[in-house]
């Protein structure tokens, strides 16, 4: 079996107690490797086919010889990242030591814009030595930095502002996301907003980041289903690409944990329907990795059963498979049934005003086959989604209009497909797989 990527809890130890971590004191239960150990830890990668690492929880930063591990990576032809909390990168010289490696790219972690609300998630002082590393991170390298922040029922009232401050920074990219309750999360509920404060954080971060004169980051939906990215598309005219959540160990992405185990996910450790069948290789004595297809399979069952009724009715319900671990701690979807609600709302809404228009969004390459239509819709950074639809459908006839004209009347639309309802059965899927929007409603 080739593993294209695992992600490394290179060490037990962290220097902060963070309210919303999901990683459990337990899972990281024995001693860190030496590293010289972790060096024959990685000729066994090699072997495995691994091609990138990310370095990651607890705290990363933290192990002694992380520098020497990366240096080994690179004269493997690995790539390497670190998502790390930055508290290490405020000093000056430890930060100047690290970005002399080949590291690709470091994504801290911040949860607030002011010291008040970052810090009463991460701790008191956090906020200023993140501010800090960056500072260091952008004088001492043109390394990829990213900000990864969650919506908090803290920071949800500086929405409005996050885009504009870190815009000022010189970051490459923002990632927003929620909440899972794992870990330190289920004893401090009180700093998970609701689902609906979430959505209107979610818009109004995204109405502000479009708003910006002069971007100089890319805003990402780090968690966002694919329904919410569709309805913020929607909603603001934005043109971000769903992102169809799959837990990892779908996509043969595992966890080597700090004492050379390696796991399928760091996540699903504590789970108490997947213990029974969890595998452990320890990559110091065995090279041999065990046939994980039933587990696989075991995986994607659960999270069929498990979701709610409302996930069957969804445009994506066949490729959507999210970390089983938020069925554990509730159904998982009621950010779903919101962003639904809204999205047909506005569906509904625009399709009675004379004024509103389709567009095809300009980002599409189309291929016109003799039985199907090929789409690919690329976002800035050129990464795509594909989707196909045969010809015999009503869909097509739409599709092959649109493409011709490029823009036309919602009431046309309705005239050409023969009723509202149909209008809006085509118009949904449209617009969710992002190949059209609405404008002038």
């Amino acid at each position: 079996m080739t593993i294209g990527m695992i992600r490394w809890e290179i060490t037990n130890k962290c220097d902060l107690e963070c309210k919303h971590c999901f990683i459990d004191d337990n899972a990281h239960s024995r001693e860190d490797l030496s590293v010289t150990q972790n060096i024959e830890l990685l000729n066994r990668l090699v072997k495995l086919g691994v091609r990138k690492i990310v370095f990651s929880s607890k705290e990363p930063l933290i192990y002694e010889d992380l520098d020497k591990l990366i240096y080994e990576c690179e004269k493997r032809n690995i790539k390497t990242e670190i998502v790390t909390n930055g508290i290490q990168l405020s000093n000056e010289d430890f930060a100047k030591k690290l970005l002399k490696t080949s590291i690709s790219s470091i994504y801290l972690s911040m949860e607030g814009i002011t010291a008040k609300t970052n810090d009463f998630i991460r701790g008191e002082g956090s906020f200023d030595k993140i501010i800090e590393s960056i500072k260091h991170i952008k004088a001492h390298s043109n390394v990829y930095l990213g900000i990864q922040m969650i919506i908090s029922s803290q920071n949800i009232m500086d929405s409005v502002r996050i885009p504009d401050f870190f815009n000022k920074l010189g970051i490459d990219s923002l990632s927003i996301g929620g909440i899972s309750l794992q870990g330190n999360a289920i004893n401090n509920v009180d700093i998970i907003p609701t689902a609906r404060d979430y959505s209107d954080a979610q818009e109004q971060i995204v109405i502000a980041y479009n708003n910006l004169p002069n971007k100089t980051f890319q805003l990402h939906l780090k968690s966002s289903y694919p329904i919410e990215t569709a309805y913020l598309n929607l909603r603001t005219g934005s043109r971000f690409l769903p992102y169809i959540p799959k837990c990892s160990v779908l996509s043969d992405n595992f966890s080597l944990m700090n004492d050379g185990r390696l796991i399928p996910c760091i996540s699903i450790l504590n789970s108490n329907y997947f213990s029974n069948m969890l595998f452990e290789v320890d990559l110091h004595n065995s090279e041999i990795f065990p046939d994980v297809t039933m587990m696989k399979s075991e995986i994607q069952d659960y999270i069929m059963r498990k979701r709610p009724i409302t996930c069957s009715k969804c445009h994506f319900n066949e490729v959507c498979l999210p970390c089983p671990m938020i069925y554990e701690s509730g159904d998982g979807a009621e950010q779903c049934r919101v962003a639904t609600r809204r999205f047909d709302d506005i569906l509904k809404e625009a399709i009675d005003i004379d004024c509103a228009f389709i567009t095809l969004n300009d980002n599409l390459v189309v291929s016109v086959l003799q039985e199907k239509i090929n789409i690919k819709i690329y976002d800035c950074n050129n990464n795509y989604i594909e989707t196909s639809w045969i010809k015999s459908t009503l869909n097509i006839n739409f599709l092959e209009h649109i493409l011709d004209v490029n823009t036309m009347r919602m009431s046309d639309l309705v005239t050409m497909i023969g009723s509202k309802n149909k209008t809006l059965k085509v118009l949904r899927v449209w617009i969710l797989d992002n190949i059209i929007r609405l404008e002038g409603w």
